[in-house]
This record gives C-alpha cells, sequence and structure tokens, in this order.
C-alpha cells in the first residue's frame, strides 16, 4: 500500500507542476496520509490555490467541478475528495495541516502564512470552547 500511495503522490506532484500553475500549495489527509487506507478510502487533498490566476469564465461548469473531473481521470479512480483549504473552516484545516502530509508546495511563504493562520485560529478556538 505504501509504494501506491507514493505512487499517487508523485502522479499529483507531476500533475501541478504540468498543469495547475495556480497551485501553490498541496496537501493530502485523511486515510490516505495516515496509511491506514481500506477499499472504501478516498484519496483526500488540500489545495492552497493564487485565485488571481483562476479566469472562472473559462470553466463552462466552475473551475472546481472541472479541476475534480480532470483530477479523477488523472488519478483513474472516482474516489477523489477535493477541498480548497483558502475556503476551509478552521477545524478542517487543523485536520489537514496535522494530520495530513504536505505534498506540493511552490510558494513557500503562503504555507508558512497558511500554517501560522491555522494554528492561531484554531489556538482561538480552542480558548472559547474551554
Amino acid at each position: 500500500m505504501k509504494k501506491n500511495i507514493e505512487k499517487i503522490i508523485e502522479i499529483l506532484k507531476e500533475y501541478f507542476q504540468e498543469r495547475h500553475p495556480e497551485i501553490e500549495v498541496a496537501y493530502i489527509f485523511g486515510s490516505i496520509a495516515q496509511e491506514t487506507t481500506n477499499a472504501l478510502s478516498d484519496i483526500d487533498i488540500g489545495l492552497i490555490l493564487n485565485k488571481e490566476k483562476i479566469n472562472e469564465r473559462l470553466y463552462r461548469y466552475g473551475y472546481k467541478a472541472e479541476f475534480l473531473t480532470d483530477l479523477i481521470k488523472v488519478l483513474k479512480t472516482n474516489n477523489v475528495d477535493l477541498v480548497f483549504l483558502n475556503e476551509a473552516n478552521s477545524l478542517l484545516k487543523h485536520k489537514v495541516l496535522y494530520f495530513g502530509k504536505l505534498i506540493y508546495s511552490k510558494n513557500e511563504k503562503k504555507r508558512i502564512q497558511f500554517q501560522i493562520d491555522t494554528i492561531n485560529k484554531y489556538n482561538d478556538f480552542r480558548q472559547l470552547i474551554k
């Protein structure tokens, strides 16, 4: 299974580099990152995008729908869950950061800022629920 996960990561890195300049940072998370996959597991992918590089008018069904459709073809599976971390809630961001694996980073400044913001917001949230 580990070799399969490594293969998926290599496919994703190459795909992001060659076809999607708007992707700045990518994580995998969930069972694939924890290496606890089973027959029902999906591939959870979290992305940080440079939205200035996305022209929504070019995408008939919206950027996310067309990106996900293409990603399903590349990975040869329908079991893909795609999250845009720019729009995710603080708890999901925390889950991705702490339990996921960084697989691609084109913009270290943006990655570090994501980590700092996620940690700060999560700590603020923890204070509220105490």
